[in-house]
């Protein structure tokens, strides 16, 4: 690899990105930079743990400036400059004026399931009572020991406590519906509002979507968003790899508008229960928001399910196996598979699916998928396909599910109350006449595909360029075109698996062309010219020429070399 990293005029290997730009190790001077897009927040990635990554938001304003007029104080005053939880001095102490409700508070605006957060240690007293409205609960706390006393409300799911030493703690309640305000008010025990002159200290208020509260982030006047934000470039580890790839997917939406929370939302079939948020098992986000779908005392299907069209369905959902073992899944008429969730996962499944699958994805747990190609008209969710005798503990755990149109599973999309689009993606380098080969010159390609006619290019015109990557057909293409006509055209005997990883190598020279695959040479053309030089500007994941055939995968690294390497340089280049 280092002589031709040495020869290489552009090397993308992904390793260092921000929103929109996704970084060249050559050129040095960050002119062959490649500028990414996605354009929506709801993409998610596997991190370098092995964790799902997800966008964080924090919907609050002002979040710790609690004197704004963001927040609206009732009866009560608020003091800054307090000792906080964090070691610096952005703590308040919120102290009762009067008699009555004394609270502060803050208008909202948003529906679905979400977290309402604050930190907080006792002051002159030590209870404090959350309130949200729209979406209606009311929990108390103590505390002097991060205790629930007593938790209320329509909407109401949970409520948490977490211990971040020297007397604070962060307090969470969790909702479902139409948030319209959260209020916070300061106590000297349950039921009993702080008197005149007395109250606690509180710092750092959140409210994002999702089963848990994420971590803090800090707002002024608008909401602040974190994590896997609009087009920055997903930087995959998926399959437990030790080393990223960029992921490219095409646009799909997740037609389950609830993906994590699954009671309320899903109906209810043999009188399971659920344990949301289960402390037994962290989920493949590697935090405490998975459930527990536990068996009714029924002999009979345990299984929760949405009634649903989506056409061509794929049907995904992480789970992990607890006092069972199994999962099914269905869509459309009786079509099911049933996943045994130990080792490296086994499936079991009637006709009429056309593609069903299983992947370990770490600490026990599996993500499954079914497909079909009729319309589903539901998504069904089991502890097993057929009947089975519950005891009302006894379940597996779950996370994550998807319903999406397409004939293969693409990565997680959360949803939060309604359903959710990833768009699609793509990736561009341009003006790069200095870098690119236009009489001679060699592309080189690692990656996985996920579909067929998919392409990555060079390009000068959309009627010029080299393009490399699938045919409709299922095998892999090497295509060199000049003003319109092919001088090279040269396809694998091969066929094309998807989701299995390529080494691809193109060469070009007027009557020299050669294109090689993993290590071997799969064919030549010994007939044809190359480009006038300074046409070559621009590397991108589709051909311009081949609009409807953009690259969706897993790329490892490009290479581009200025000069035709020699026969022996891409036999190893391509070796794996």
């Amino acid at each position: 690899m280092s002589n031709a990293f040495d020869k290489a005029s552009l090397v993308m290997l992904p390793h260092a990105y921000e929103e929109g730009k996704l970084y060249s190790l050559k050129p040095t001077d960050r002119s062959g930079d490649f500028t990414f897009s996605r354009g929506t927040d709801t993409a998610t990635r596997v991190n370098e743990q092995g964790y799902i990554e997800k966008e964080t938001v924090n919907l609050l304003l002002q979040s710790n400036s609690f004197s704004d007029a963001a927040w609206t104080k009732n009866t009560t005053s608020v003091t800054s400059g307090q000792s906080g939880y964090d070691g610096t001095n952005d703590a308040w102490l919120l102290n009762s004026t009067g008699t009555g409700f004394p609270r502060i508070q803050q208008s909202i605006s948003t529906s679905g399931v979400f977290v309402f957060s604050v930190y907080a240690k006792p002051a002159t007293d030590g209870f404090m009572l959350i309130r949200t409205f729209g979406a209606d609960a009311q929990v108390w706390f103590d505390l002097s020991d991060g205790s629930i006393s007593t938790e209320t409300g329509g909407q109401y799911i949970s409520s948490t406590t977490e211990d971040v030493g020297n007397g604070w703690y962060r307090y969470s309640v969790l909702v479902n519906g139409s948030l319209t305000s959260v209020r916070i008010y300061p106590a000297s025990a349950y039921g009993v509002y702080s008197p005149s002159g007395n109250g606690i200290y509180i710092q750092d208020a959140m409210i994002n979507p999702g089963l848990v509260s994420q971590p803090y982030l800090d707002t002024t006047t608008a909401p602040v968003y974190g994590g896997l934000t609009d087009n920055m470039p997903r930087l995959d580890y998926s399959k437990g790899a030790t080393c990223p790839s960029l992921l490219l997917e095409p646009s799909r939406t997740n037609s389950l508008g609830q993906s994590e929370y699954f009671d309320g939302y899903y109906a209810n079939f043999g009188g399971v229960s659920f344990d949301i948020n289960t402390s037994e098992t962290l989920s493949p986000e590697g935090l405490y928001n998975a459930t527990k779908l536990i068996s009714s005392t029924n002999n009979t299907q345990q299984a929760i399910y949405k009634n649903i069209t989506v056409s061509t369905p794929t049907l995904t959902c992480y789970a992990k196996a607890g006092e069972f073992d199994t999962l099914a899944l269905k869509v459309s008429g009786g079509a099911f598979a049933n996943f045994t969730l130990t080792g490296n996962g086994s499936i079991g499944y009637s006709p009429g699916l056309s593609a069903k699958s299983i992947e370990p994805v770490g600490n026990g747990w599996y993500r499954c998928s079914v497909s079909a190609t009729t319309n589903s008209s539901y998504a069904w969710i089991a502890i097993d396909s057929g009947n089975l005798q519950g005891d009302g503990t006894s379940g597996i755990y779950i996370y994550g599910a998807q319903l999406e149109s397409g004939s293969y599973p693409t990565s997680y999309i959360p949803t939060y109350g309604s359903m959710q689009t990833r768009a699609a993606e793509s990736f561009s380098a341009t003006g790069l006449a200095n870098y690119l080969g236009d009489s001679e010159g060699t592309i080189f390609i690692e990656g996985e595909q996920f579909q067929n006619a998919s392409l990555v290019s060079i390009i000068e015109t959309t009627n010029s360029g080299v393009s490399m990557g699938v045919t409709g057909g299922n095998t892999f293409i090497f295509n060199v075109r000049v003003y319109g006509t092919n001088q090279a055209d040269i396809q694998s005997g091969s066929i094309f698996t998807a989701n299995t990883n390529f080494k691809l190598a193109g060469k070009y020279k007027t009557n020299d062309f050669e294109f090689f695959k993993d290590g071997a040479s799969v064919g030549t053309d010994t007939s044809g010219t190359t480009f006038v030089n300074g046409d070559l500007i621009t590397i991108q994941s589709n051909s311009s020429f081949a609009a409807d055939q953009p690259f969706y995968g897993r790329i490892k690294q490009i290479l581009v070399f200025p000069e035709a390497l020699s026969y022996a340089e891409c036999i190893a280049l391509t070796q794996n």
